[in-house]
């Protein structure tokens, strides 16, 4: 499964930071067939390379003088999802938990008054999105899915309310056992 992050991650305190990256990882999962009901579990894990930064005016908060950043080194979920089963067409929705390694900083303004702070920490947060899926033949299918926001809280180190999150497009060619 390959994807690309497409839209923002949000830094403190309320700042957007502009991100581009890239992720690649693995799924494994197993489906469920009730007529053309299908019920399904999946997990999967992520490398990202997903950073973004901010430079905000001079001395204004929330970056001060210097910015803000966030990145996300991987992530992963573990999802549930349920699908209407058309022919070879699977049309889906899907939802559950998040974790993934973030890391951020802040500059003066965001941080109180010490002059920067930041985290590098392990998170955990939801994800839900949509996809499609087309079986080729019994052991081989396509797959194209929108993931909306793994949403991790923002670490207690840093003095904000806002949360990393982004969004991403996956493709994929899923084999079956």
């Amino acid at each position: 499964m390959a994807g690309t992050a497409i839209t923002t991650i949000s830094a403190p305190p309320g700042v957007d930071v502009d991100s581009d990256g890239f992720i690649g990882g693995l799924t494994a999962g197993y489906n469920w067939q009730r007529g053309q009901i299908v019920f399904g579990v999946e997990g999967d894990v992520s490398y990202a390379n997903i950073h973004g930064s901010a430079l905000e005016v001079p001395f204004v908060p929330p970056c001060g003088n210097e910015g803000c950043t966030a990145d996300v080194d991987w992530y992963g979920t573990g999802r549930v999802r349920v699908g209407y089963a058309f022919e070879n067409f699977l049309p889906y929705l899907t939802g559950g938990f998040a974790v993934g390694k973030v890391k951020g900083t802040a500059d003066l303004g965001a941080c109180g008054f010490t002059p920067t702070c930041g985290y590098d920490e392990t998170r955990w947060g939801w994800a839900a999105g949509a996809g499609l899926e087309w079986a080729l033949n019994q052991q081989l299918s396509f797959k194209a899915e929108y993931m909306g926001t793994p949403e991790f809280n923002t670490p207690s180190s840093v003095p904000s309310t806002d949360n990393i999150d982004f969004d991403t497009v996956r493709v994929g060619i899923n084999y079956h056992f």
